[in-house]
């Protein structure tokens, strides 16, 4: 098992929630996947596990059929995202004007778990910031309408689980990609009173 953390997230390098390129993610993931492969015994499967904006970048990168992998997990996927009529039309403009404005997320930390430990502990986490440039916001939102583009032609096998009353990523990103991709390629299951 490998993991690593996204670009402007964790212990990786650049400006909290920041991100240098439409691409960057995606370049990051096929590096990471590149070195992978080059360490797996022979037939031995590659699952491809992401959650929220890991889903994201996940789905994207099978969808646009950048490296092979052999399966997907989805853990709420952020495919889509709850926006205000105000925030869509900054989104429209702000990244051709100042792509790497960074502004706060609005992620409140109580609508991460039911739990008041993962609440506490995640407040108290040194690596964790409230911040998200106009690049990676333009990003979240065409890379989940990208993925959903592809839906009916998915042909990976696919794990798809997600929270009904996520407050970070809208669960109808997974409820119209579960309707749409083939019922072959899917596994796809909501728990309507989660949200994280």
């Amino acid at each position: 098992m490998r993991s690593y953390d996204q670009y402007g997230h964790g212990l990786s390098g650049g400006p909290k929630g920041g991100l240098t390129t439409d691409m960057r993610l995606l370049d990051d993931l096929a590096a990471v996947l590149d070195n992978t492969h080059a360490s797996l015994r022979r037939g031995q499967p590659l699952i491809l596990l992401g959650h929220s904006l890991g889903g994201l970048v996940a789905s994207d990168f099978v969808a646009s059929g950048l490296r092979h992998v052999d399966a997907l997990v989805l853990s709420s996927p952020a495919l889509a995202l709850h926006l205000s009529g105000v925030q869509k039309a900054l989104m429209a403009g702000l990244p051709k004007l100042v792509p790497n404005l960074r502004v706060a997320n609005g992620v409140q930390s109580r609508h991460l778990s039911h739990d008041a430990a993962v609440v506490k502990a995640y407040d108290g986490d040194a690596l964790q910031h409230n911040r998200i440039s106009a690049r990676l916001a333009r990003y979240m939102a065409e890379g989940g309408r990208r993925v959903q583009a592809k839906a009916r032609h998915w042909c990976v096998p696919t794990l798809l689980l997600w929270a009904g009353q996520d407050k970070l990523v809208d669960p109808a990103g997974s409820e119209a990609f579960a309707a749409h991709a083939p019922k072959k390629m899917l596994q796809a299951q909501g728990f309507e009173q989660a949200y994280r």
